[in-house]
């Protein structure tokens, strides 16, 4: 089975709203330009994979950035498991922005 990854940018406070984090500089591009040059497929849609999640043994990639967004929409407020989602940090990698990379693994 091919491994999934979930990637995504969010503040400090959660939000992922992409008009509430600040933006993208040279070093967040160049991370996820890597993340998708070592991926053979991209899968992408929230419909997609909140009806897949089950079944995928689901990587996540999250890049915490350090600002307080305030309000926006927060990265799990629809989610809906049928049983807490048990992760493990795999890595972390700090940016020259400032920014966090987190790399988790089911």
């Amino acid at each position: 089975m091919r491994t999934v990854i979930f990637s995504i940018n969010v503040s400090l406070d959660g939000c992922c709203d992409h008009t509430k984090t600040g933006g993208g500089s040279d070093d967040i591009l160049d991370y996820f330009a890597q993340l998708l040059r070592d991926s053979d497929t991209i899968v992408s849609g929230r419909i997609t994979h909140q009806l897949m999640v089950p079944f995928w043994p689901d990587e996540y990639r999250i890049v915490v950035h350090p600002v307080i967004a305030g309000e926006g929409r927060r990265l799990f407020d629809d989610v809906s498991l049928q049983e807490k989602l048990q992760l493990k940090l795999a890595d972390t990698k700090v940016l020259r922005s400032g920014c966090v990379a987190l790399h988790y693994v089911k």
